[in-house]
């Protein structure tokens, strides 16, 4: 958050706020003389409680909330960040005491933080320091929606040092890309990332890690960063806790955000599952009754940590731990990669050092590659093997049944409204895999004119997005259909639909895959590449999201998007 200050020297309204590396000042606004100290520092108080609240948004997003029900947390959330439009217009015009002296008070923190700033001015009663305070609000609001998009530039930077309980798909395939460059040095995820999708990346890589050190040194992979600790000191609670729940299928996301989400409520002082505290419970009484015979020694026994991480910078912290893991990986991997080729009769020191470097390398190289064979973990493309599930009935197929089975689904592939039928059978079923079920269902009919069937339906779907690029649709529409898509059914249905946003415009994906390919503008044959057998899938995530949220419920939504034949 930003904090704002007033300096008394110059009558200045200051505000600063933390980066990866150090802290950025900017003066805001120059103060009345005439104003008193008191006011001036309730003025800069109630800016910091503003900015508090707005950043809020950003570490509790309403996609990370239980339930978006009526009078939930999560419903809370999404009002509160709907509300984002009006905060500079309470400024301007804040609730004030009536002439009996009743107040009109928000149930919303960021509005009635927003109407206390205004207040503040009120009291004022300047002209040009309104002006002032407005446009930083507005500057201020900005740098919380930026970030919201995964663009951590500018003033947008200080969330590098907050704790998110989601993570931004833009951002865990920029931490990705940084550790593929050097996965024993990647301290640019500090300062340029938001470090909760930092974390599911580093999950990843200590994953491919683990498993380069287990083959190599016979270890389980959730145990090397354990047996590493017996060559150097290292914290490894949280490395081996996340390498057991990747061996039970957690995916990385899941992992982070738990984890994180769990020390962010003990932060809070609430106990994030009462049943879990109780066996931990008992199980240190029952370590102190095993193992000691005195008192002192059973009570340090029984003192338990609530939480793995440290709940004031869980996110940090634990990306620490990640990245300390993966160094326990290369620690093993050295311990037991073969070394009988070297003699080392003379200038010892330099062919230590020559093979220090020659071994780092090999097991970055080997790390590289095991991480890129198991990339569709971080959920930003799909898995290279599903098990098939049954195919849907097609209309274009011959007919194979009396149609009486109502767990299936007609489709009329050759229809205008084809993709509409997909998504409506996708929301009505409330399964996702829909698409993918029925692109493999296509690619199993013997008929060598389904080629042309599947490239006209993914066409037709390719026509909506292409056609929300010039139409009413704005970012927030695309990024509210994505946390919509995340929240239901996880990262391997958003991420491949984030990608298929930039079809109808989205910038961060745009940049993301423009980034990820090294190229200055990606063209749709390397995002069919990227997405493979997904594509069409993906078209069908992203508008069934969109009709949820901006059409709300209604299918009909779609038809305005409908490309016509002379599309």
């Amino acid at each position: 958050m930003t904090r704002y200050a007033v300096d008394e020297t110059r009558g200045e309204l200051v505000a600063i706020w933390d980066t990866g590396y150090g802290a950025v000042a900017i003066t805001v606004a120059n103060l009345p003389v005439d104003l008193g100290s008191r006011e001036r520092l309730a003025l800069a108080a109630n800016l910091s409680g503003l900015s508090d609240a707005l950043w809020r948004c950003y570490t509790h997003p309403a996609s990370a909330a239980d339930s978006l029900d009526e009078n939930t947390e999560g419903w809370r959330r999404q009002l509160t960040r709907e509300g984002f439009a009006t905060v500079a217009d309470h400024v301007r015009e804040p609730n004030l005491p009536s002439d009996n002296g009743a107040l009109l008070v928000s149930y919303d923190p960021v509005e009635e933080c927003a109407h206390r700033v205004g207040r503040a001015l009120h009291a004022a009663s300047d002209a040009g320091l309104r002006a002032a305070v407005v446009a930083e609000v507005e500057a201020e609001v900005e740098a919380v929606e930026k970030a919201e998009l995964g663009d951590l530039s500018g003033r947008s930077t200080q969330a590098v040092q907050l704790t998110r309980q989601d993570a931004s798909p833009v951002q865990v395939a920029a931490a990705d890309e940084i550790l593929a460059r050097d996965p024993l040095g990647a301290d640019d995820l500090f300062l340029d990332l938001d470090p909760t999708s930092a974390c599911v990346a580093a999950v990843h890589w200590l994953k491919a890690a683990a498993d380069v050190a287990s083959r190599v040194s016979g270890r389980a992979a959730s145990q090397v960063v354990l047996e590493a600790d017996n060559i150097e000191a290292i914290p490894v609670r949280t490395p081996t806790d996340v390498l057991e729940l990747l061996d039970v299928d957690y995916s990385p996301t899941d992992i982070v955000t738990a984890m994180i989400r769990d020390a962010m409520a003990i932060a809070a002082g609430q106990v994030p599952d009462v049943d879990v505290l109780r066996d931990r419970l008992d199980e240190a009484e029952e370590l102190a009754d095993e193992h000691t015979t005195d008192e002192f020694s059973a009570q340090e026994l029984r003192k338990i940590r609530l939480t793995p991480l440290d709940p004031q910078r869980p996110a940090r912290d634990m990306l620490e731990d990640l990245l300390t893991g993966i160094h326990g990986c290369w620690l093993l991997y050295n311990e037991y990669a073969d070394h009988s080729d070297v003699d080392l009769d003379d200038e010892v020191d330099e062919k230590l050092d020559d093979l220090h470097e020659q071994m780092q390398t090999e097991f970055s190289n080997a790390v590289r590659e095991e991480a890129r064979a198991h990339r569709y973990r971080l959920g930003l493309e799909p898995a290279p093997h599903r098990p098939t599930r049954p195919a849907l009935r097609l209309v274009a197929s011959d007919d194979d049944g009396d149609g009486e089975d109502e767990e299936r689904r007609d489709i009329d592939l050759e229809a205008e409204d084809s993709c509409e039928q997909v998504v409506s059978a996708v929301l009505d079923a409330g399964d996702p895999d829909i698409p993918r079920d029925l692109i493999e269902s296509m690619l199993q009919v013997a008929d060598d004119d389904i080629g042309r069937v599947i490239a006209a339906l993914i066409a037709r779907g390719v026509g909506y997005l292409v056609a929300m690029k010039d139409g009413p649709l704005v970012t927030a529409d695309l990024d509210a259909a994505m946390e919509w898509l995340g929240e239901r059914y996880g990262a391997e249905y958003a991420g491949p639909a984030l990608a298929a946003a930039s079809l109808a415009g989205h910038y961060a994906s745009q940049r993301m895959l423009a980034e990820r390919l090294g190229v200055d503008d990606v063209t749709f044959g390397q995002l069919s590449d990227v997405l493979g057998p997904d594509l069409f899938p993906a078209i069908v995530w992203l508008c069934a999201a969109l009709v949820s949220t901006v059409g709300e419920g209604d299918i009909g939504w779609l038809l305005r998007y409908r490309p016509t034949r002379e599309d």
